[in-house]
């Protein structure tokens, strides 16, 4: 349940500042809860309807975390592609595609 609310944070953009408007501790501390796993019930009820509450607000929650959802997932594959290029041109597929968009490319800046 925790990993769960660090990572709708995350996807949300909220700060935990934010989550943390209406408690007695500050954002750093229940920061450091959350990684500790150490989260009394309250904060955690406090936290969640923080994280609702901004859904709501957003208009149609499924579609504002879906589009971030879809941006972080990206973002992770492009690592990975950027990661493993060189074992990846081994693989017939992904060599056929590469060369196909760096001749495009090429194309693109003779046309220029």
């Amino acid at each position: 349940m925790l990993q769960k609310i660090i990572i709708e944070r995350k996807k949300l953009g909220l700060t935990w500042d934010n989550l943390a408007e209406g408690l007695p501790i500050a954002g750093n501390s229940l920061r450091t809860a959350f990684k500790r796993g150490k989260v009394d019930q309250v904060y955690l009820n406090h936290v969640k309807d923080v994280i609702e509450n901004y859904k709501n607000a957003q208009g149609n929650a499924q579609e504002v975390l879906s589009k971030v959802e879809e941006s972080f997932i990206l973002e992770g594959l492009a690592d990975d592609v950027i990661k493993n290029h060189i074992k990846m041109l081994h693989t017939e597929r992904y060599n056929n595609w590469f060369e196909v968009q760096c001749q495009k490319r090429v194309i693109a800046i003779l046309k220029e």
